[in-house]
């Protein structure tokens, strides 16, 4: 019995050593922006409260007419996201297999996240339930994609995200040993 509670241990603890980075190989944006939109993939999340069209972190604009949208290097199976944005306004992220039909993923609102409108700026928000940073409303479940936009959708006209991370795994990537390693591991072998 102790051997099969401690291959379920190492069984649980394999799969979550399975979620990885999510690797993205372009961002592109569309309409009028200022800053590389390479910006909010750098892995560089701006202080909370950076002003909004700061040109070191974000990438900012000033309509709802620009998307940005991430290619990943392969599909994903999209576990967690960590998003910076301008405090004050509404964002959606939404994810595709195909980069044509796409789902939305989850909403940002503008009373989402701790960064207060006075005196306001960037604010982090994760969907990981254990971050100091934890928003519920961004929490999403399990679902694939192989590419990932956002753009606003309510605001005051000043725009701007600073980083928009994943956390995920490969499809079929192993998280769940097959029936018959997990009889080897609950024989001790």
């Amino acid at each position: 019995m102790k051997r099969i509670a401690s291959a379920l241990v190492l069984v649980v603890a394999c799969a979550a050593a399975n979620a990885t980075n999510v690797s993205v190989n372009s961002v592109s944006g569309t309409g009028t922006f200022w800053n590389d939109p390479a910006v909010i993939i750098n892995g560089v999340i701006p202080p909370e409260g950076t002003p909004w069209d700061s040109s070191i972190y974000n990438l900012s604009w000033r309509d709802r007419s620009p998307v940005f949208t991430l290619t990943f290097d392969r599909l994903y199976i999209l576990q967690d996201v960590i998003v910076s944005v301008d405090n004050n306004d509404g964002y959606q992220v939404e994810v595709s297999t195909d980069n044509s039909n796409w789902v939305q993923l989850f909403s940002i609102a503008s009373t989402d996240g701790d960064v207060y409108h006075t005196p306001g700026g960037m604010d982090t928000m994760s969907s990981v339930a254990s971050d100091s940073e934890y928003v519920l409303g961004i929490d999403f479940s399990e679902t694939q994609a192989m590419y990932a936009r956002i753009k606003a959708v309510s605001g005051d006209g000043a725009y701007s995200v600073g980083e928009l991370a994943f956390t995920g795994r490969v499809p079929n990537g192993g998280t769940v040993p097959e029936p018959a390693s997990l009889a080897l591991l609950g024989l001790g072998l």
